[in-house]
Parts: C-alpha cells; sequence; structure tokens
C-alpha cells in the first residue's frame, strides 16, 4: 500500500467506490464528471480510505481520521470545520459530513 503523500505526488487516485481522481491545476483534485476537492480535503479522503481496512471500529479506534470542527464563543464566524469559516452551525455540520465521506 502507498503512503498518502506517494499517492498525491502520483496525482492519480482510485477511491474505494471506483471513482478516478486525478490532479488538476492550483492543486485541485476533480473525478471524472465531478467536484474538485482541494489538497486536504483529498488526504483526509486517502487516510480515510486507506483506514477503513484496518479499522477496528469508531468506538474502539485511537486513530479515526476525521474531521476538526471548532466551535468559537468570541469570535464570528463561529464554526470552522478544518480551519474553513461557517457562519451556521448546520452549514459546517453538512461540510464536516461532505468531507469526511468524500464528497
Amino acid at each position: 500500500m502507498n503512503t498518502v503523500d506517494e499517492i498525491l505526488a502520483s496525482g492519480r487516485y482510485t477511491d474505494r467506490r471506483g471513482r478516478e481522481w486525478q490532479h488538476a491545476w492550483f492543486g485541485w483534485w476533480t473525478p471524472r464528471g465531478g467536484v474538485e476537492l482541494p489538497p486536504a480535503q483529498m488526504r483526509l479522503l486517502i487516510e480515510r480510505d486507506q483506514h477503513r481496512a484496518t479499522c477496528p471500529g469508531l468506538w474502539t479506534c485511537t486513530d479515526h481520521p476525521v474531521p476538526a470542527v471548532t466551535l468559537s464563543r468570541t469570535f464570528r464566524p463561529r464554526v470552522y470545520v478544518d480551519g474553513e469559516p461557517y457562519a451556521w452551525f448546520s452549514e459546517a455540520i453538512d461540510a464536516a459530513r461532505a468531507l469526511a465521506v468524500g464528497e
């Protein structure tokens, strides 16, 4: 199995659903006829795909790759998903879900 860095350096990746991703302009990744992903999201998608084969389950897994959701009580916008700001909590949760499943 290749490391995440090796896969990113190759510029090509086929995910567990059979979608073929390739490196595009400005560091974005695109599947055939699909939506572009920034490199950080592509890294998370690859990590999750590789982790799925060895994961003992969410309850006992100590290194499950998930997006980081941060709540701020002092600054607006109040919710951040992997550093990206969101004004509404529901939008942030939708973004975290999409990021986690590679959409």
